[in-house]
């Protein structure tokens, strides 16, 4: 859709004296607002006719200007570092009005709210913020409302306690906050961890510097086997039978496998977990029928009397 231009000093003549308006370029259903980018995001919206690319990030707060010449004149007139190329970008207007009516203004104004802290609060927890400037300019930030659709929040929460890595890098950011003049208090539910040990976590960084932040390696054996024991464990289970290793049975059972493992690599396990290790390897446990060697010698003597001619059964 082209855009029709109009001389400054005509325009001026049609804005309105009195009041707080949005003046901006329209087209039936829709308007223009305009933002600087790098070379490299206007080349791709361009090109794809939408904003994206490895170079966009959602992450980031944008700020976007239904006038031009405030655009041009914020972004340094397109000579700003990442700012050379200004697009114009077409929207609904029901969508433009309801970013609207979400908006909080970005500093505190006594005709919005009550009081000081009731407009910070309102500021802290909305996705879009308003900037009116003098009578006639807008200008927006709409923090995209981001949401993860491959792991639920418990599952990324196991992550970050399971990995020791993780837990280093919480622990750094969190003292880079701190660094940053953060509280402690404002952090805890951020890392869902106590006041306290963020407090342990900055004296270990301060006594110690960042090698104190990381877990010491605790003497002794693994707990756990590792990938080549394991199939260590599963070639004897698929080729070896207990007897050659002295215990007196056919087959193997849960106890066997767990007392063989603790006598073999001094790791330790309950039954539950000997179950959920076969599962990893693609094994099973088996009921078995039980073979008694005097039951197939009277089988034998039986079916030897029933061939005997004039011997009955008693």
């Amino acid at each position: 859709m082209k855009i029709s231009f109009q001389s400054y000093k005509q325009s001026l003549e049609a804005l309105p004296s009195t009041g707080q308006q949005i003046i901006a370029h329209e087209a039936e259903n829709q308007m223009v607002v305009y933002q600087a980018y790098n070379k490299r995001i206007a080349d791709f919206a361009v090109a794809n006719q939408v904003l994206g690319g490895p170079d966009y990030s959602l992450n980031r707060m944008s700020w976007i200007k239904p006038n031009f010449l405030w655009m041009m004149y914020r972004c340094g007139w397109a000579e700003k570092e990442n700012q050379e190329r200004v697009l114009a970008i077409w929207i609904q207007k029901k969508d433009f009005e309801e970013i609207l009516n979400q908006a909080v203004h970005s500093s505190f104004n006594q005709n919005y709210f009550e009081s000081y802290t009731i407009g910070k609060v309102n500021y802290i927890k909305s996705n879009i913020l308003l900037q009116l400037n003098k009578k006639v300019y807008l200008a927006y930030m709409s923090k995209l409302a981001l949401t993860v659709k491959n792991y639920t929040s418990e599952e990324l929460r196991s992550l970050l306690r399971k990995d020791e890595k993780f837990q280093q890098a919480v622990r750094l950011y969190a003292c880079y906050q701190v660094s940053l003049g953060k509280r402690p208090q404002e952090l805890e539910s951020i890392y869902e961890t106590s006041f306290k040990s963020i407090c342990n976590w900055v004296n270990r960084l301060n006594e110690g510097g960042i090698e104190a932040l990381i877990d010491k390696v605790k003497p002794g054996r693994n707990n756990r086997l590792d990938a080549t024991e394991l199939q260590s464990v599963k070639a004897v289970l698929l080729n070896k039978k207990p007897d050659d290793y002295g215990y007196n049975s056919a087959t193997w059972t849960g106890p066997l496998l767990i007392e063989l493992i603790k006598k073999e690599y001094q790791v330790e396990y309950k039954k539950a977990q000997i179950y959920n290790i076969l599962k990893k390897l693609g094994l099973t446990f088996q009921k078995g029928k039980g073979i008694y060697p005097e039951a197939e010698d009277r089988e034998e003597k039986v079916n030897a009397l029933k061939k005997t001619p004039g011997v009955k059964g008693s």
